[in-house]
């Protein structure tokens, strides 16, 4: 080490003994950066595994709504005479109803996936 030229910058006057002291909290802050992440690992597992329990029956309630109502929309636009002036209202309203029936669920499966602990398939 007798050959080594030290380079001091000016305005940094940082010796040997202000780094060591700053060893221990730079572990406690890496220590506390760990926990904080296994901590959010456990709540989105949690959360997710809620959701996805949640999943089955909301799918099956948002079908419900949304598949006889998009059914139906052949059956008022041609069972109503053109005359009748509720037919532009049912209409928008049964296709408004399967129309966010089915998005609900489509972004629902979105944001399980967006928060699924792993890549994960849902069947």
């Amino acid at each position: 080490m007798g050959n080594v030229i030290p380079f001091h910058r000016p305005g940094c006057d940082a010796g040997p003994t202000e780094v060591a002291d700053t060893a221990p909290a730079r572990r406690l802050r890496s220590l506390s950066r760990g926990a904080f992440i296994g901590l959010a690992a456990a709540i989105r597992y949690t959360l997710f595994l809620l959701l996805f329990w949640l999943r089955a029956p909301l799918r099956f309630m948002l079908k419900l709504i949304a598949t006889p109502a998009l059914l139906a929309l052949p059956l008022v636009w041609f069972g109503l005479p053109s005359s009748d002036p509720q037919k532009i209202v049912l209409l928008l309203a049964t296709a408004a109803a399967g129309f966010c029936a089915f998005s609900t669920a489509y972004f629902y499966d979105l944001m399980l996936t967006r928060i699924a602990p792993s890549p994960i398939r849902f069947a």
